[in-house]
């Protein structure tokens, strides 16, 4: 078969969502808009112009990216496409710069044959619906609207979590986000957002 690698732009969104689809993930117009406008998005397209695989890198604000929307469609499996994809988007950033990455249990093999170790472990919750509580019984703190004095905070926090400022997509996540909550103890440090 013949793959054609490109850097995908804003046209290509609808095929990356129907991608992302194949696979029961969930990406939207949203997701990914601020994925392109943090990082980029590369993969392979077919004969006919439909996306068969993608791989997004986002550079953080200094020396670390985070890999991550390695997809590759059911029906193009064992023609190296992750591999590539994955390749270009660590090509993409200079040697010195940390990757990180979040494998799927069907990726891990993939990661660790290009050199990738594990450092540790993150769980995923789903829920079916969303339950508000206003209840704050359970911890001494409070949970309020995200506000742009938060920012700041905000990018402090998540670089502790993260090992690096992710500014540029923190802004873009919150312009993309329904909702953007945090979460501040008594003293009114930040202790959380969502």
């Amino acid at each position: 078969m013949n793959f054609e690698l490109t850097l995908f732009t804003s046209t290509d969104i609808q095929g990356l969502i129907e991608l992302s689809a194949s696979v029961g993930w969930d990406y939207d117009a949203y997701e990914i808009e601020t994925i392109m406008a943090a990082g980029r998005i590369v993969g392979h397209k077919n004969m006919e112009g439909k996306i068969v695989s993608s791989a997004a890198i986002i550079p953080y604000d200094t020396n670390v990216a985070s890999i991550g929307m390695v997809i590759v469609h059911e029906q193009c499996r064992g023609f190296g496409l992750g591999r590539i994809v994955t390749q270009a988007c660590i090509n993409s950033v200079s040697a010195e710069t940390a990757i990180l990455l979040v494998p799927t249990k069907e990726g891990e093999p993939l990661y660790q044959k290009m050199g990738f170790t594990t450092v540790e472990h993150v769980h995923k919750y789903l829920a079916d619906k969303f339950v508000e509580t206003t209840s704050e019984a359970d911890f001494l703190g409070t949970i309020t609207e995200f506000q742009e004095q938060d920012f700041e905070q905000l990018v402090k926090l998540d670089a502790e979590a993260f090992g690096d400022s992710r500014r540029i997509f923190l802004r873009k996540r919150i312009q993309q986000s329904q909702r953007c909550v945090v979460v501040k103890n008594q003293d009114n440090q930040m202790i959380g957002y969502a």
